[in-house]
């Protein structure tokens, strides 16, 4: 009985329930395709170790069942564990025939075990230097049927019976809905062989119609799934589209000797470490579930819509001048004697700048003296003009209209001034070149965040109010002007008429 593990203290291992299978529970409902939640895991085991494992009249495997079933984290569905030929069944059932041993759920089990000739079996080995035999043919798969929590708690409970001759590779088996493979499997197989690569398993997963979108220039996931390697011929040698071979043949394993029927078009199957193959199923059914992963090594490139809403959300002050997304105003004050910037000079700045230029006009009239002998000027009029579209019809009226009109329009001083609007940094662009254009000093123009408090009113130029009356009263005479005009027009016609 030296070096023997009993299932009794295996469980002690186990009482506690890890991160990994309180996932499992949480996703088992929503990411897998069977109504019971149920998989499978197939582990290979020393035909001599069978008896250990079924136990004396069926105890030891029923009690693995009961266990495994106890620890499922609130699962009812029962855990199924059935051990497929093996050489110490009374009743010579072989590998070749296919037959399981009867479940332990049935307590009159009728598989026994022979201790002396299993302990004669296990002296004999150790008489040989435990030298592991290498056909792979003398291996018998053990099944377990159940929900994913329940067969890792079970197959971790017979592993220790199998002594050093265990091995912690298994093959575990999950049914998963066809339309969602492609998740799992991504553009050209990228999402599916980084999962392998990092977890260190291999995963299987059965071509479908529905997994048109993993094209590309390279197909890893199609020339991963059409190797010639054991499991994958066993996998898919009677479901795939195109034979795996020249003569389409199943390779001569063990798992292709025991294999009773084809697996369904929706299993996906994970072969590898335990601790490993647990780990990636966790991550698969979170993918499944709506979880967005993403394999490393991929470039994500940041979404544009969303640093604009979060700029949006910022509070104004210098987080908001450092952001391209903001937006702003300037106001640029032309000098008496800076150039005149004509139409097409505005059009094009705000074509490169992608800017919103607006001209604004202030006239002022000196008090006591005529035409600007005084410096104290008071503001006699100030027109706004909202487009750049609008400048040469105001200034043909400018001209055309009465003597005292001309002598108002072009008599008093005039301030222009020239309000930007956009993206901050465009609007230092646009304002940089007015400077420039202007011969004012450089960063003269005053740029004001719209979110700030001072840009709920609109801005006018230094020490200048705004006189609603006197833009007025200019608009009324303009529009008397053209009426005058008009009545003019009809008495010559009349009168060349007669």
């Amino acid at each position: 009985m030296s070096g023997r593990v009993s299932p009794q203290s295996s469980h002690a291992s186990t009482t506690g329930a890890t991160a990994e299978s309180i996932a499992l529970s949480r996703l088992r409902t929503k990411s897998i395709s069977h109504p019971l939640q149920q998989c499978q895991i197939t582990v290979y085991v020393p035909p001599n170790t069978v008896g250990a494992i079924i136990g004396r009249g069926g105890k030891t495997i029923l009690s693995v069942q009961k266990e495994a079933m106890r620890k499922s984290l609130g699962h009812t569905g029962a855990v199924r564990i059935s051990v497929v030929g093996g050489n110490n069944s009374p009743s010579h059932t072989s590998e070749e025939e296919g037959e399981f041993f009867p479940s332990a759920t049935n307590t009159q089990s009728s598989a026994t075990w022979n201790y002396h000739e299993f302990h004669s079996s296990v002296q004999k080995e150790n008489e040989e230097n435990t030298q592991v035999d290498n056909d792979e043919e003398d291996e018998v798969p053990v099944i377990i049927r159940g929900d994913p929590v329940g067969c890792f708690v079970a197959v971790r409970q017979i592993l220790p019976l199998v002594y050093h001759r265990h091995d912690p590779d298994v093959v575990f088996e999950v049914p998963i809905h066809r339309s969602k493979h492609n998740l799992l499997v991504g553009k050209g197989g990228l999402i599916l062989a980084a999962l392998s690569a990092e977890y260190e398993v291999r995963i299987m997963v059965p071509p479908n119609d529905l997994m048109e979108n993993v094209g590309g220039t390279v197909n890893n996931w199609q020339q991963n799934q059409y190797s010639d390697e054991a499991g994958s011929t066993i996998l898919f040698s009677q479901t795939a589209t195109s034979p795996l071979n020249g003569n389409d043949e199943l390779l001569n394993t063990p798992l292709a000797i025991n294999s009773h029927s084809t697996l369904p078009a929706n299993v996906i199957q994970l072969e590898g470490h335990i601790d490993k193959c647990e780990k990636c199923l966790v991550k698969m059914l979170s993918i499944v579930a709506g979880e967005k992963w993403i394999p490393p090594g991929v470039i994500v490139r940041p979404n544009d819509k969303e640093n604009d809403d979060a700029n949006e959300h910022k509070d104004a002050g210098e987080d908001n001048a450092k952001s391209e997304n903001v937006k702003a105003f300037a106001i640029v004050t032309a000098n008496n004697d800076s150039p005149n910037i004509g139409q097409n000079k505005l059009r094009t700045i705000q074509r490169k700048t992608s800017t919103l230029i607006r001209r604004k006009k202030g006239r002022f009239m000196l008090k006591g003296v005529e035409y600007g002998a005084t410096n104290n000027d008071d503001e006699m009029g100030v027109a706004e003009e909202p487009s750049v579209e609008n400048e040469e019809d105001d200034e043909k009226d400018d001209a055309e209209g009465e003597e005292e009109d001309d002598q108002i329009t072009s008599g008093p001083k005039v301030s222009i001034s020239f309000l930007i609007s956009g993206k901050i940094e465009n609007v230092k662009l646009a304002a940089s070149q007015f400077e420039k254009i202007l011969g004012l000093e450089p960063n003269s123009a005053v740029i004001t965040l719209k979110d700030s408090p001072k840009s709920s009113s609109s801005p006018t130029s230094k020490g200048d109010t705004v006189d609603s009356d006197a833009i007025e009263k200019k608009r009324q005479k303009q529009r008397n002007r053209r009426e005058k005009k008009r009545v003019n027009k009809n008495h010559s016609d009349k009168a060349d008429g007669e």
